[in-house]
């Protein structure tokens, strides 16, 4: 995987917990397509929801694209469709 992420200035501004979190699930997903990650995503968000560890749309926005690194072109497009559902039911 690409470490350019790491630079991301926006990750200066995320609280240490879900900086954490981001990380933590970053690394489980490397080298991996978005259909291997994605089951490890959607359960990474139901612990965390569990555990009071909300994401901004930002902070998930981030995520999906350190996963995005390793995708296809179609899988990038699925990756926007979740992106785009997700800001949806956050509304």
């Amino acid at each position: 995987m690409k470490m350019e992420w790491l630079e991301d200035e926006r990750l200066q501004q995320i609280a240490p917990e879900k900086l954490e979190f981001i990380l933590s699930l970053a690394s489980e997903c490397e080298g991996k397509t978005i259909k291997q990650a994605l089951p490890k995503i959607n359960a990474a968000f139901q612990r965390s929801k569990k555990q009071g560890l909300q994401l901004t749309g930002q902070e998930a926005a981030i995520l999906f694209h350190i996963v995005q690194n390793n995708s296809t072109p179609e899988e990038r497009k699925k990756i926007e469709k979740i992106m785009n559902a997700r800001k949806s039911s956050s509304s």
